[in-house]
């Protein structure tokens, strides 16, 4: 009768928990960070709102996105729970048209403050969810360059 040797488990063992242990430890990236964990970046949304409109359709947000800090940033992306297809557009005259175009980002000067309205630069839900009904309120999360993320829950209303 042949006895095969029994091999120990231990440094497999060992090697796996510490594996588990470093894929589990918590790093701070800029992804994670947000704009009350920075105190040198002071960027802040007022004025904001969000047009009105049916499930399956499309609305935009604007508001003034004020960089009170001394570095500029720059808006890279936005999203909304509202919707899967969330952009950042600008819309313009060309050759007597109105246009409009999705843009990649949006610069931000330190101390000023862009605004984002209607024949401008906005926020393009597209394909909403939900009715965005008068007087509701909808959360928009935006991303920028630095990697901070603000938050901000924007009232549904026809006009500023």
């Amino acid at each position: 009768m042949t006895r095969l040797a029994k091999r120990s488990n231990t440094p497999l063992l060992f090697i796996a928990l510490t594996l588990l242990m470093i894929g589990c430890e918590r790093t701070e990236t800029p992804s994670t960070r947000t704009a009350n964990q920075v105190s040198d970046w002071d960027m802040n949304i007022s004025e904001a709102w969000v047009r009105p409109t049916k499930a399956g359709m499309m609305s935009a947000a604007y508001f003034n996105l004020s960089n009170q800090g001394a570095t500029a940033d720059t808006l890279v992306r936005a999203s909304s729970t509202v919707s899967d297809d969330v952009q950042i557009h600008r819309s313009y005259q060309k050759d007597g048209l109105m246009v409009m175009e999705e843009q990649p980002f949006v610069d931000i000067a330190s101390n000023s403050v862009r605004n984002f309205a209607p024949g401008g630069y906005h926020i393009m839900i597209i394909n909403s969810t939900i009715d965005l009904t008068e007087g509701d309120e909808i959360p928009m999360t935006l991303f920028f360059s630095s990697g901070m993320i603000l938050e901000q829950m924007m009232p549904v209303r026809l006009q500023p």
